[in-house]
């Protein structure tokens, strides 16, 4: 936690206790905030974009991926999302839940804020990527049989449970690295979502 974060927490703090008369005044209003030195950030560009879909195309999770690049989505969001809430004919998808980590169990949760239900068009390229995924877990489904487990979700295991977070870091770290991006992180994708826009 950082001196500017913790500084924001105590002048927060203590402007409740001011507005509850607690104490007579919110003495960190007085106390200036440190600076923070400006960090230049990297972004994705076009060219590297395009070279890491290269990279992606027939991987098993591309799709996963391509739903962070393309539509910005968070991790959790796209481990969290359902078929249901993909509408393929219509070309829309809903996100509703996230899937995160609660007291060490993999938990799903509303989306982050009431800002992050939303429903996004979805490009042509990630419509294809999509039914393509589709049909690939339905040959997982089909050969696991008994062993596969229903979720529900569009990005699963190779036996229908939920997808480990880690395994999926480290993943994209190979695949990044196979790109000569290894600077980029996964949440990097969201930002360069962003950026393109």
């Amino acid at each position: 936690m950082s001196v500017r974060h913790v500084h924001g927490l105590i002048r927060n703090a203590l402007a409740e206790a001011e507005r509850l008369d607690l104490v007579p005044r919110n003495v960190a209003k007085a106390v200036r905030a440190p600076s923070v030195a400006h960090k230049d950030v990297q972004v994705l560009r076009p060219e590297e974009a395009r070279r890491l879909m290269e990279v992606l195309h027939g991987d098993r999770l591309e799709a996963l991926f391509a739903c962070g690049l393309m539509l910005g989505l968070r991790r959790g969001e796209i481990h969290g999302l359902r078929w249901t809430d993909v509408n393929l004919d219509g070309a829309v998808l809903h996100v509703r839940q996230s899937l995160q980590r609660v007291d060490g169990s993999l938990t799903f949760t509303p989306a982050k804020t009431v800002r992050s239900h939303r429903k996004l068009p979805i490009p042509a390229r990630l419509m294809d990527l999509l039914r393509q995924h589709r049909v690939i877990q339905a040959g997982e489904r089909f050969e696991r049989g008994d062993s596969w487990t229903e979720t529900g979700l569009v990005f699963t295991s190779s036996i229908g449970t939920p997808l480990e977070p880690r395994n999926v870091n480290r993943r994209f770290d190979q695949l990044r690295a196979t790109a000569g991006l290894p600077w980029l992180r996964l949440h990097d994708l969201r930002h360069a979502f962003a950026s393109m826009l």
